[in-house]
Order: C-alpha cells, then sequence, then structure tokens
C-alpha cells in the first residue's frame, strides 16, 4: 500500500505540472507573444527547460520536458518485467515535452506533446496489450509533409498516423501559424486527467484529445474507428 501511495502522489504531482505547463503554451500566441515572454517561461521552469544552441530574439528555440520515475529507469524495469504491475498500482508512465520557437522577436511556433502508457482491455477489435497514449499538438511552416487539411479549414489538420511502433494510439492536431487562437485554443487541449486515472484509465484517443477527436470524426468520419 505504501508502494501504491507513493505511486498516486507522484502521478497527481505531475498532472498539476502537465497542466501549468499546458496553460503556459496556450498562452504563448504565434505572431504575438513576445521573446521576452518566452524567457519568462524560460525562468519559471528552470532546470526543465534549456534552449537548443545560441537563443537571440532573432531565432531561439525553447523546450521543456520531463518523464516520470518509471520512464526515467525504463531499462531497469523492463528487466524486471514490473510494467503491468506498475499500472495495476495506478502508475501511469509519462513523458511530455513542449517547444516554443522565436523567430524575429516573436513566437513562430509551438507544441505539446504528451505520451502515457495505459493498461491493456479487451476492445471490439480484440484484446490491447498494455499500450501507450499519445498526444500531439504542433505548429508546422507549410503542410507538404501531411495530407493536405479539408478545404473546410485550410489552417489545420487532425489525424491520426498510420501505425506507431509497437501496440499505441495516437491523435494529432497540427496547425500553421495563420490558423487563429480561438480555434488552436480550442483544438490545443489535452484531458490530463488521463495521467492520474485509475478505476477508469483512459483508453482511446478520443479520452486524451477530445475536442481534436470529436473533429476528426467529423472530418474523416469513415475512418475515425
Amino acid at each position: 500500500m505504501f508502494a501504491i501511495a507513493l505511486i498516486q502522489i507522484e502521478q497527481h504531482l505531475l498532472r498539476r505540472r502537465a497542466e501549468r505547463l499546458l496553460t503556459d503554451i496556450r498562452s504563448l500566441e504565434i505572431q504575438r507573444a513576445p521573446y521576452s515572454d518566452v524567457q519568462n517561461v524560460r525562468g519559471e521552469w528552470k532546470r526543465l527547460a534549456h534552449f537548443e544552441g545560441n537563443c537571440t530574439e532573432a531565432a531561439c528555440t525553447l523546450e521543456i520536458s520531463w518523464a516520470d520515475f518509471y520512464l526515467r529507469h525504463v531499462d531497469l524495469f523492463v528487466r524486471l518485467n514490473t510494467l503491468h504491475s506498475f499500472l495495476l498500482g495506478g502508475g501511469r508512465p509519462e513523458r511530455i515535452k513542449a517547444r516554443v520557437v522565436v523567430e524575429n522577436g516573436l513566437v513562430n511556433g509551438k507544441g505539446l506533446y504528451v505520451v502515457v502508457v495505459v493498461p491493456g482491455y479487451r476492445a471490439a477489435e480484440g484484446w490491447w496489450s498494455d499500450y501507450a497514449l499519445l498526444a500531439n499538438a504542433y505548429s508546422v511552416s507549410r503542410f507538404s509533409e501531411f495530407r493536405p487539411p479539408p478545404t473546410t479549414h485550410p489552417d489545420y489538420l487532425v489525424g491520426k498516423p498510420d501505425g506507431c511502433d509497437g501496440p499505441c494510439r495516437e491523435v494529432h492536431f497540427i496547425f500553421s501559424p495563420s490558423a487563429d487562437s480561438a480555434t488552436i485554443n480550442r483544438l490545443m487541449q489535452f484531458d490530463l486527467s488521463c495521467l492520474t486515472r485509475w478505476i477508469h484509465p483512459c483508453r482511446v484517443e478520443g479520452d486524451i484529445m477530445p475536442s481534436t477527436w470529436a473533429q476528426y470524426e467529423l472530418d474523416y468520419p469513415r475512418t475515425a474507428n
């Protein structure tokens, strides 16, 4: 019971931290937030934040990231084969990564990536063993590497990859700098209770990014499931 209590304490502390980070990233509006705001965010996150290479007002990339105790020592836990026991005890291995890009004194790009490992279950298509649930929201300068966005909203697209390495489910929201801030805030939402839900864990894409998944079901109704 003591070990379970420690697991739960860490999970709730990390969830609170992730919610703070999400708020900070969403507050940095593209083409509006100045370099000084990014510096302030860097100062708030201290050792969890770092700049890639030389950082100036003309060009700068900030990354903020962490992993929980399990993923920081994953090689040991894999050798001990303890993942399923960890999940049954309420543990939800997680990795969080945020990225902010500055160009010419203004924020020109941003993103947040969340990975949480959830326990297996019996889905309609069969049994899923313990797997990773991934959620990703980020900006790109152009969509040349992806399928084109629907004509109804050419500034962003939502989707899921064709496959994952190992059992996983993933959903993403990708947007250009020209997307309006209201749309970005609507779709750049993560249900971070997935980091702590024990009795009723998150299972599918709509659990961790409900607004993005709802838009995906509208855009691609025949491929959403």
